[in-house]
């Protein structure tokens, strides 16, 4: 097994995630006038993204090195998330928040990552609450991921996908029939139970 100095590794990968965090933050262009619906939500999913990386501190303290295999893996993870979170914002342009928020003449975008998938930016989160414990290989951390951060953010789709029916109706209705949900496979839940009935 490779050892990489511990204290060195968490330094510069928190740095990389910190930075990134902040400039997917400032880059975002900001409508003022919208209706804002669920803020509750987004204080939640901040408060489980913290809590999640303070288990995985506290459980790494004495911790002096890592698996690099999972390292690698947790980190090619972590930047297929920041890939779908990037092009969900770069699609959405004036329209994206990270509150469930609508403007007067908000356009239902259907193009781009968005004919994909229907929420890049939640697949891209939950993906990244899922590389980082692994990055840091804290069991505790994917434990906490699995049953308390996935779970908050099928909550927020949840609200997000009422709320975009009420906005945009029939067309919303439509073009949830033809793009999946959040996983990028079509019927991904059948598909994942079929082969688990197998």
């Amino acid at each position: 097994m490779i050892v990489l100095n511990f204290q060195i590794l968490v330094f510069l990968i928190l740095i990389v995630i910190l930075l990134e965090r902040f400039f997917e933050i400032v880059k975002t262009k900001r409508i003022e006038t919208c209706k804002t619906y669920n803020t509750y939500s987004t204080y939640l999913l901040t408060l489980s993204y913290l809590l999640l990386n303070t288990i995985i501190i506290v459980e790494l303290i004495n911790r002096k090195n890592v698996n690099v295999y999972l390292l690698v893996t947790g980190v090619l993870i972590y930047f297929v998330s920041t890939s779908y979170r990037r092009k969900a914002i770069k699609t959405l342009g004036m329209y994206f928040r990270l509150n469930i928020a609508f403007t007067q003449d908000h356009k239902l975008i259907t193009s781009g990552i968005y004919a994909i998938v229907r929420h890049p930016y939640y697949f891209g989160a939950i993906l990244e609450v899922v590389a980082i414990p692994i990055i840091f290989n804290s069991f505790n951390g994917v434990i906490f991921c699995l049953v308390v951060n996935i779970p908050l953010w099928v909550h927020r789709v949840t609200i997000e996908e009422k709320v975009l029916v009420d906005f945009f109706g029939d067309a919303y209705l439509q073009y949830s029939r033809s793009v999946p949900l959040i996983f990028p496979i079509k019927n991904f839940a059948q598909k994942i139970s079929s082969v688990l009935q197998r």
